[in-house]
């Protein structure tokens, strides 16, 4: 289960600007974080599972995440 209840927050991308290279801040839910990859995310949606793969600007998965 998630750590905040029954929802999960995804959050990506800086508007098409760089990313921050490093973290300032972290909070007890913060799972993953890369401050050197251009990329997007895949989110997979089935009858009762949910699948989110953050991938590179090549489409090479980076980190899952499954619910």
């Amino acid at each position: 289960a998630s750590p905040r209840g029954d929802t999960d927050y995804e959050i990506i991308g800086t508007m098409g600007g760089y990313p921050d290279r490093y973290r300032t801040f972290a909070s007890a839910a913060s799972r993953w974080f890369s401050g050197t990859d251009f990329g997007f995310l895949e989110i997979s949606v089935y009858a009762n599972t949910t699948v989110l793969v953050f991938r590179d600007r090549n489409g090479d998965a980076l980190h899952s995440v499954t619910r």
